[in-house]
């Protein structure tokens, strides 16, 4: 089942597809004090032959900075000849401030639910940095504080700014929604 793989090598040379490789850093149950698995990964993709993956094509990988840093660390450890991953550039992503998320959610919330969201939108602002940029300034946090709170719920019990209180509330809510 699913693609050939002479189709998938065709897509990859004509740069119609680029792969993702998501979450590098999670592949280590044991994080990056032994990232094997994530140094393998890296490995085989700098060992790649052309047959296996065109020369120059592009690849998406995505992991926590502090993951592949230490990545690299073991490769100078190793003495590999390449550090990192062949060719590839870096793209690092700031968390969003707090103009950036109340302009989001001004722009995104319905009527009703931005009652809901007016001490969390009056703390963006009015605050040069309200703790809840602590939680929200995650893309993904906000999306997920987005959803969650889309039709009902308490959006200011993220005032505080604490991400693991936020995470345990809005997990849940999420998943319900799904």
């Amino acid at each position: 089942r699913g693609i050939p793989a002479d189709v998938v090598s065709a897509l990859l040379a004509d740069r119609r597809i680029v792969p993702l490789l998501d979450g590098l850093d999670e592949l280590d149950a044991e994080g990056p004090e032994k990232p094997e698995r994530g140094l393998e990964a890296i490995r085989r993709l700098n060992a790649a032959t052309p047959e296996e993956y065109p020369i120059n094509a592009p690849i998406i990988l995505t992991c926590r900075t502090f993951y592949f840093q230490r990545l690299e660390q073991f490769q100078l450890r190793d003495k590999e000849l390449v550090i990192g991953l062949a060719g590839a550039g870096l793209l690092q992503l700031e968390p969003l401030n707090a103009d950036q998320i109340a302009k989001f959610l001004d722009r995104n919330l319905r009527v009703e639910a931005k009652a809901r969201w007016g001490k969390v939108l009056r703390a963006l602002n009015t605050l040069q940095q309200p703790p809840v940029v602590n939680v929200l300034g995650l893309p993904w946090r906000l999306i997920l504080a987005f959803s969650a709170y889309q039709n009902g719920g308490f959006p200011a019990r993220l005032l505080p700014g604490d991400s693991k209180v936020a995470e345990a509330e809005l997990l849940p809510q999420f998943l319900r929604m799904a």
